[in-house]
């Protein structure tokens, strides 16, 4: 058991039989803590938005102390924290020595802070329709037709990638959009005009409604369809990081709930209406501009 005062800070010790000493507990009234303590001295390493590290010395004891504090006591960010840990705790051979144990939780701790280091300032409606339609795409195209882990790993969008979905020979964007509003934006070139082959445009037409409503979907529910299909422990870890990437998982108390209205589907080839690298100056770098749908209809996919 550890107790300091000037934290308030009650843990236990997990596993004596580990080489390396973990207690987990709670400072102050309700937020949640790891406390690592061994003769060697760890990493520097950084805090994030939602994890707090202080590393010290204890001089009496001759042996070094780091804490991990959760700074939010909300549901989603406890959720998120035992996540992680349980992650890293995942990645130390435990049979192992003290000092390698300790090295590797370090390591992977520094994994984790480099991807919330990353994360969004908020996820709100916009975003939270977005990555709803894109998740659709995977649960109702993709997994079926390609499988669970093929399918996830051909969702890049999260990573940076060009378009959403790359397919070995293809592609897929995926755009939401409002009941009644018949245009979606196009943000880069490189969305549409692809120098690698034709690909397709997914428009999600979506409604926002609340939890009452028996025909509305939200984010965990299509999340929680999707991680039933998952059976590798692996696979389900890189799909919870590229949902932490787009900024699900820190804040899902605010959840919005959707209906569904429309899924249309549109082929994007040579012919279809985009601007096009080659027809504009090099001097220009970004562009971004607006696609009416009803004028893309001959490119509709029945």
């Amino acid at each position: 058991m550890i107790k300091d005062e000037s934290y308030e800070i009650r843990a236990s010790l997990i596993n004596p039989k580990w080489p390396l000493r973990i207690y987990k507990g709670f400072y102050g009234q309700e937020y949640r803590v790891f406390v690592i303590r061994s003769q060697y001295e760890p990493s520097n390493l950084l805090s994030t938005k939602l994890i707090a590290v202080n590393k010290s010395y204890d001089t009496i004891q001759r042996e070094w102390q780091l804490e991990f504090k959760l700074t939010s006591s909300s549901n989603s960010s406890e959720d998120m924290f035992k996540y992680i840990f349980k992650d890293i705790f995942n990645t130390i051979d435990f049979n192992g020595t003290e000092q390698s144990a300790f090295k590797a939780l370090c390591h992977r701790y520094e994994h984790w802070q480099q991807l919330l280091s990353r994360l969004p300032d908020s996820f709100g409606r916009l975003k939270q329709q977005g990555l709803l339609a894109e998740l659709l795409v995977l649960r109702d195209n993709l997994i079926p037709n390609y499988g669970v882990e093929t399918a996830l790993e051909m969702w890049q969008g999260p990573k940076g990638a060009k378009q959403d979905f790359i397919l070995p020979e293809s592609w897929i964007e995926v755009k939401s959009t409002n009941l009644g509003k018949r245009e979606i934006h196009i943000s880069s070139l490189e969305q549409l005009d692809s120098p690698i082959s034709d690909g397709e445009l997914s428009v999600i037409t979506l409604q926002e409604s609340n939890a009452y409503d028996s025909s509305a979907i939200c984010l965990s529910t299509v999340i929680d369809e999707i991680e039933s299909n998952i059976t590798d422990d692996l696979i389900s870890i890189e799909f919870k990081e590229k949902l932490l990437l787009v900024g699900y998982g820190l804040n899902k108390d605010n959840e919005l709930y959707f209906r569904v209205c429309d899924i249309e589907r549109y082929s994007v080839n040579r012919d279809f209406p985009m601007i096009k690298r080659d027809d504009i100056s090099n001097a220009i770098t970004t562009v971004s501009y607006t696609l009416n749908l009803e004028a893309i209809s001959n490119f509709k996919i029945k």
